[in-house]
């Protein structure tokens, strides 16, 4: 086959055609070897015939970068049907010449399946012998039935609906002939299958089936759906992009109006652009005429000074005027527009998500605290501060709001700690009042108590913090005061008590010591 090829090739190398479709040539050459067509004659006369019916000018021989031989041709299909047409010319059988024998055909067609385009217009088809006839198959499902026989001269009759036909097989098993009546047979390329293996093969296919119906009625549901979608594509793209264009719209809008919030009085906007035209002058000093624009200059420095009047603003829009005419710095003044701009917007989204913050914070507090005396406060609060950040009307509004939102908590938290400590405190002044009960301070404790009570009975901020501090001033100086006092008397009449029993003691001792001198004295008479 390779010296075939060779020969071929050399028909087709000089052509000089501009191919649309390629074929591997070993690829090509493999459908004659599949056939078993290796004459080389046979071949090349296949080659020629079908060369020169889809004309030359048609074909072209190349090379691949790994040198492979590619067959290229504008009529690719085309020219394989020819060459397969003519290969089947070659098989296909013949009586008494390469014909499968009738001695072996029976078992051959009872024991295998046999698989063709039969040319009754179902496509490709399987045919299942049986003793008493047989069944057309396609992919696995029945569509027909009739019968088949002997002739008396041992030919194969097939029924093919309805009708008598005579069939061939080739002895290699590649090719079978149909004739019907007395028209000429006609071939036909075929596969067979055991029918064992093929009925283990048509259960997976029809679980396949099964899958692949699914799969099927899934995308002709996608197609209908792309298909609708198509029908309404235009409109919708129509209506999307006058979204986009208004979202883009909307979007810049906000991010001039944030902008916005940065208010810049007319002499600062002024006075920057003078700064930054002198900066770019520096930078590059041969872009403008630069006894020109000095000249523009010295009738503008009086607004640096902070004078802008009708004069030297007129001059100003002169000066304006001749470096804009400049591409360079036109670029390069939109370049500090934009990131003065940038610059602005950051300042106020990050002052948004302060408030942003704040109004999550003030959020969970009024959950947690929803009978809190500041809870109507936070609820109002909390309005007014979504409309800010829903349309700010400045930059300081925005902080006001959020600073507004750290007092009240921060007043709440206060107030939080003030109610505890008052709790706090009446559980302490009960303790003092236990030990002190039938003491002259126990009604001023009482009374504190009865204070801090009604304090907390009334809620109100102010009273509560004023009676914290009244009342840790009332354990300084009245209960802590009044313990000192009377630790101060039990220390003086312990001190008297002290005294008391020691001039008693000594008072003893001197009456003993006489007693015992009277005694000493007594004894000495004696």
């Amino acid at each position: 086959m390779h010296n075939i090829s060779k020969i071929i090739i050399a028909i087709f190398i000089f052509i000089n055609s501009q191919a649309n479709a390629q074929i591997f040539e070993k690829d090509y050459f493999s459908i004659f070897s599949k056939y078993k067509v290796t004459d080389k004659t046979k071949v090349q006369k296949i080659v020629n015939f079908c060369v020169d019916k889809l004309g030359k000018n048609n074909i072209k021989i190349t090379r691949n970068n790994d040198g492979e031989v590619i067959i290229s041709h504008k009529k690719e299909k085309e020219f394989l049907d020819c060459t397969y047409a003519n290969i089947l010319n070659v098989i296909k059988p013949t009586a008494a010449v390469n014909a499968y024998p009738k001695k072996k055909l029976k078992d051959f067609l009872l024991n295998n399946e046999i698989t063709f385009d039969d040319g009754l217009g179902n496509g490709e088809v399987t045919y299942y012998f049986e003793d008493n006839g047989y069944i057309k198959l396609k992919e696995g499902k029945e569509i027909g039935t009739d019968g088949w026989r002997w002739s008396k001269l041992g030919q194969l009759r097939v029924f093919m609906n309805g009708e008598k036909t005579t069939w061939r097989f080739s002895k290699d098993l590649l090719a079978l002939s149909i004739k019907k009546g007395t028209n000429k047979a006609t071939p036909f390329f075929f596969e067979y299958e055991n029918k064992n293996i093929a009925k283990k093969r048509r259960e997976n296919l029809i679980a396949e089936k099964k899958a692949k119906e699914k799969r099927i009625a899934e995308e002709k549901r996608i197609a209908e759906e792309k298909r609708i979608a198509e029908e309404k594509r235009k409109e919708k793209e129509r209506i999307a992009e006058e979204k986009r264009i208004v979202e883009e719209k909307k979007k810049q809008e906000i991010i001039n109006k944030k902008i916005s919030l940065i208010k810049e009085s007319e002499l600062e906007k002024n006075q920057k652009f003078i700064n930054y035209t002198q900066e770019y002058i520096k930078l590059y000093p041969d872009v403008f005429d630069i006894v020109e624009v000095a000249k523009l200059f010295i009738k503008v420095e009086s607004i640096l000074d902070g004078n802008l009047n009708d004069e030297n603003l007129k001059d100003l829009i002169e000066l304006q005027k001749y470096v804009r005419s400049f591409k360079d710095f036109k670029l390069y003044e939109q370049n500090i527009i934009d990131n003065e701009n940038e610059r602005k917007l950051k300042l106020v989204d990050n002052e948004l998500n302060i408030l942003t913050n704040r109004i999550n914070w003030l959020r969970n507090f009024l959950a947690n605290n929803i009978t809190s005396y500041y809870s109507k406060d936070a609820i109002e609060l909390l309005k007014a501060s979504e409309i800010i950040i829903n349309d700010p009307k400045s930059f300081e509004e925005i902080k006001n709001a959020y600073l507004k939102i750290n007092n009240l908590l921060n007043k709440a938290d206060k107030y939080s700690e003030n109610l505890n400590i008052s709790k706090g405190y009446i559980s302490e002044l009960k303790l003092y009042l236990q030990d002190y009960m039938t003491t002259d301070i126990a009604p001023k404790i009482i009374n504190q108590i009865e204070i801090i009570q009604n304090a907390l009975e009334n809620k109100n901020p102010e009273t509560i913090a004023k009676v914290t501090i009244e009342t840790e001033a009332f354990i300084q100086f009245e209960i802590i005061d009044y313990e000192k006092r009377i630790a101060e008397e039990k220390r003086i009449a312990e001190e008297k008590r002290i005294a008391e029993e020691k001039r008693i003691a000594e008072k003893k001792r001197k009456e003993e010591e006489r007693i015992a001198e009277e005694k000493r004295k007594e004894e000495e008479r004696i």
